[in-house]
Formats: structure tokens, sequence, C-alpha cells
């Protein structure tokens, strides 16, 4: 699933698919985001679901990106 939805915004934003892009944790550049450890892990699904927990408070940011 998790390949099917970046597949999808990917192809939406008009870039091209590449399979390295579910591989990013495994490249060596250099990153500094607010956690270098959380750059480097893997996606897991069971944190793929935390966004509910802020779905009240994005209607307004839904509403702008579809129009309604």
């Amino acid at each position: 699933q998790l390949k099917n939805e970046t597949r999808t915004l990917i192809s939406y934003l008009g870039l091209e698919w590449h399979d390295q892009r579910l591989e990013f944790h495994k490249k060596n550049w250099a990153v500094r985001p607010a956690s270098t450890m959380q750059e480097r892990e893997k996606i897991y699904t069971r944190r793929s679901v935390t966004w509910r927990n802020y779905a009240p408070y994005l209607c307004d940011l839904e509403a702008a990106l579809t129009g309604y």
C-alpha cells in the first residue's frame, strides 16, 4: 500500500518513479532534519496512521488543497 500511495503522489507531482524512492534510508547523504535518526529510519506502517490524531486540525488544509 505504501508503494502505491507513493507512486500516486509522485505521479501527481509530475515526477518520474524510481524504486529507490522507497529506500531513502539506505542513502549516505548528509541530512539535517529535526532528528537525524528519523531520517535514517525505514518507513513502517504502525506509525503511518498517526496523522489521524491531527485530522480535526487538517480540514482547512484539505479544503485548500482539494478546492472543497
